[in-house]
């Protein structure tokens, strides 16, 4: 059933925000970064970035540390009023729009918000196709010249909600949630078809890599350094 009503979204949310925060308290959290520099978590931090997170991911990225400032993107659509105050709830800006409706209006916004704020994005929604990152990241980091952060989220047990494109994951009481932050990556002002694919590309890859790295340590297997392996595949 379709929740419409502006009060019982409301109500929905608050419901939600305090049902997960009781159910996170009880996870083991680690952090991973590759580059300090780039922490979704440092509320001192002076840069301001793009961070990526895959919509299956989201539940976790805003409810398992407290986040600082952030502005996030979030559907048009009325199912999406429920997740805006969601994130009200966790200080968080919810800017209303999608890749195919009132997207550039959004992105905007994002760019307004980029001023003082960090910018979370989940890159394959809000209609997926699954872990396929769309080119929006790419163009908001090229004209707000903000470097984009890829953030893994893994979990060494958890649920999956199914969804229409997408499952959503929350992890089971007292479970352990890694979270691995990628290298940032910046995007020129200037950049034509093929230099933003090649982008596009970049940023898919590495949060695959980091998403998979994090579920294999969460579930307490070793994973080879990553810039070794990078080096490697070169």
């Amino acid at each position: 059933m379709k929740i419409r009503n502006p009060i019982l979204m409301k109500l929905g949310a608050v419901f939600i925000y305090y049902l997960l925060k009781l159910l996170y308290a009880t996870c083991r959290v680690e952090i991973i970064l590759l580059d300090k520099t780039a922490d979704p978590y440092d509320f001192d931090t002076e840069e301001r970035f793009l961070f990526c997170v895959w919509h299956d991911q989201i539940l976790t990225a805003v409810t398992a540390r407290r986040c600082p400032a952030f502005a996030a993107l979030v559907s048009r659509h009325r199912d999406g009023g429920i997740l805006n105050e969601f994130f009200r709830l966790h200080r968080i800006k919810g800017i209303r729009g999608s890749s195919s409706r009132g997207g550039s209006q959004a992105i905007r916004q994002m760019m307004d918000e980029a001023k003082g704020q960090h910018v979370a994005i989940t890159p394959d929604g809000p209609r997926g196709p699954r872990w396929e990152v769309k080119e929006g990241v790419v163009f908001l980091a090229a004209k707000s010249g903000r470097r984009i952060v890829m953030g893994g989220y893994g979990h060494s047990s958890c649920w999956s909600i199914k969804g229409k494109w997408t499952d959503m994951k929350i992890p089971r009481p007292f479970s352990k949630i890694v979270i691995h932050g990628g290298l940032p990556i910046s995007v020129p002002e200037k950049v034509n078809k093929q230099e933003r694919e090649h982008y596009r590309m970049m940023v898919q890859q590495q949060l695959l890599d980091m998403t998979e790295r994090a579920e294999r340590i969460a579930r307490g297997e070793k994973v080879e350094d990553y810039t070794s392996s990078l080096q490697k595949a070169a």
